[in-house]
């Protein structure tokens, strides 16, 4: 048997490779010569990691299957000449097959061979935007069940913050027909899906919300809060840049990418296996975040339901089979198909909306156009995206239109949502208190619904700003504001897909532009507006021209009737029966 002999420190593959059996141990010789190396690196894939050994010449390694969710059990003789260990997940699979002879999530089914190239721009997001592995990938974090804070929040699985010996951890047992919604905070928009798939929980089949990012117990989450931390603040620099140069940046990054990019998702994914390694494989997996349906088929789970957001799919988007993709628009579906997608594997099925929105659409579109030909004050909701960019364009647009608001005969209600950005706060006080506006404040999901219930009043003008304790809160409290709101104000992320009429600003990434196009296609939303002063005038027309106000409404109206908005419920139905 072949050994590579150099140092470690040269990040170079061994030429020994030792794929491990799915159940069952190998032993290993390593010779030794007077003339040969002092060490050698032997390369060992199990079934859900690989690890890089540096042992003395002249050594025996011992090594069994590893248990699933457990570390691998290496023995070396004598004691001393097993120098260091590396877990090398994350790039193995290029070298080395898993056990068993297939790879998970290998997308180069769909999208062909790779080139030279495309190894070189792999290896370059492996070894320098990588690094190396922390910790080890097949060693899972033990879950726990916990208890929704409100009714109207799923029960949620959560990391155990204290975590026990990885040799004591037995897997999670999930009672029987349950679904996990898993997701990732990036923006709100991923939590917004997961919270409208968990709301179609029944007792039959219920919903279970699991945010990676939910805790800070393990170096994959921590790796996924930084990922979050730098998508926020580049967004928030993009949305203030002045000159447009990190804007453009910022866009061509987020609408572009090649098959690579797909790759380098799932070779970050390996990193993210502990996060699910503590559930039985069998368990249903909706993936309301392309890394939780990657990771997914990464630790074996076959029942994998994989959400296409936005009106624009992107390689990054694809997950291969055995996954479902199931995507909201005809736009979407044809993209899937183009990039090689088997068809059996895309299914067109609607909006993702929650069940109350999508259960009342048409009793709260009447009750729009009612209010609107009684002449009640038009009520407008700003929601702030969970990367808290567009600060001074709301603030803009939010100073512009109270000014306007009371030339306007009927007045305005204006509900803000700032989710759990507390630094909106402060400017969108100083946009109102420049024109003398009293403002009223709610904070929690509780308020808000008291609010729906009993704050609504035919005063002209009020304004009324509701704050969140975290993100599911925020996230909820903009569904439960959108049943009593008129036009939603919103940049078209996935609040572009909600059932009512739909005033859309300026995007934060250049993939969002899309659904502000299928909104207009299906007439219950305006076109992107980019300019804060636009944005007040095209606010103006809403809050007065009842004509196009109902038009929109009625738009709603025949989508809800056709099923358009009611991807979500055919999204858990598909992962219930799958």
């Amino acid at each position: 048997m072949q050994a590579y002999a150099w140092n470690d420190s040269a990040r170079l593959w061994p030429v020994c490779r030792i794929e491990m059996p799915l159940n069952g141990e190998r032993q290993v010789s390593v010779p030794a010569s007077p003339l040969g190396p002092k060490t050698v690196q032997v390369a060992i894939r199990f079934e859900f990691c690989a690890k890089l050994f540096r042992v003395k010449s002249g050594s025996r390694l011992v090594v069994h299957s590893a248990v699933r969710g457990q570390l691998a059990d290496i023995q070396c003789e004598p004691k001393g000449a097993l120098l260091s260990v590396r877990d090398v997940s994350h790039w193995s699979h290029t070298y080395l097959p898993r056990a068993g002879g297939a790879d998970f999530a290998d997308v180069d089914t769909i999208f062909g061979q790779r080139s030279r190239l495309d190894q070189f721009q792999a290896w370059a997001s492996r070894t320098i935007v990588l690094g190396r592995d922390s910790g080890d990938t097949e060693v899972a974090i033990p879950l726990t069940f916990v208890k929704p804070s409100m009714p109207q929040l799923p029960k949620r699985l959560m990391c155990q913050e204290t975590i026990p010996s990885a040799t004591t951890h037995s897997p999670l047992h999930v009672p029987e027909g349950s679904v996990v919604v898993g997701t990732v905070r990036c923006g709100y928009g991923h939590h917004r899906i997961a919270l409208a798939l968990s709301s179609f929980s029944t007792a039959q089949s219920s919903a279970l919300l699991y945010d990676f990012t939910a805790v800070s117990c393990a170096p994959p989450v921590d790796l996924l809060l930084k990922l979050n931390s730098s998508y926020s603040q580049f967004s928030r620099l993009a949305s203030e840049d002045r000159t447009g140069v990190f804007d453009r940046l910022w866009n061509e990054l987020l609408s572009s990418g090649d098959a690579n990019a797909s790759r380098s998702m799932r070779s970050f994914c390996e990193r993210l296996k502990p996060l699910l390694l503590g559930l039985h494989p069998d368990t249903p997996i909706i993936a309301a975040h392309t890394f939780v349906a990657v990771t997914a088929l990464l630790c074996g789970f076959n029942r994998v339901i994989n959400l296409v957001f936005d009106n624009h799919a992107q390689y990054v988007h694809v997950v291969p089979p055995p996954a479902i993709n199931l995507v909201q628009t005809p736009k979407c579906e044809q993209q899937l198909l183009a990039m090689g997608v088997p068809a059996s594997h895309v299914r067109l099925v609607g909006h993702f909306v929650p069940k109350p929105l999508v259960d009342n659409a048409v009793e709260d579109s009447v009750a729009r156009i009612s209010r609107a030909k009684q002449g009640h004050p038009r009520r407008f909701l700003f929601s702030v995206g969970g990367a808290g960019g567009q600060r001074t364009f709301l603030s803009k647009m939010i100073h512009g239109l109270v000014r306007q608001s009371w030339d306007l005969p009927r007045g305005l209600h204006i509900m803000v949502n700032i989710g759990d950005h507390e630094f909106m706060r402060s400017d969108i006080f100083s946009a109102l208190n420049q024109e003398g506006m009293p403002v009223a404040e709610h904070r929690g999901l509780a308020s808000a619904h008291s609010f729906v219930e009993h704050d609504f009043s035919h005063r002209n003008i009020t304004f009324t700003i509701f704050a969140a304790l975290d993100t599911l809160e925020a996230t909820s409290i903009t569904d439960t504001l959108t049943r009593a709101a008129d036009v939603l104000v919103t940049k078209p992320s996935e609040l572009a897909f909600y059932p009512l009429p739909k005033l859309h600003i300026a995007r934060i990434g250049d993939h969002e532009a899309q659904a502000a196009v299928r909104a207009q296609e299906l007439g219950d939303g305006t076109s992107e507006v980019r300019n804060a002063a636009e944005a007040v005038r095209v606010a103006k027309a809403l809050a007065t021209d009842d004509a196009r106000f109902i038009r929109m409404s009625e738009a709603v109206l025949k989508q809800a009737r056709q099923g358009v908005y009611d991807g979500a419920r055919r999204a858990f139905e598909a992962a219930s029966s799958c």
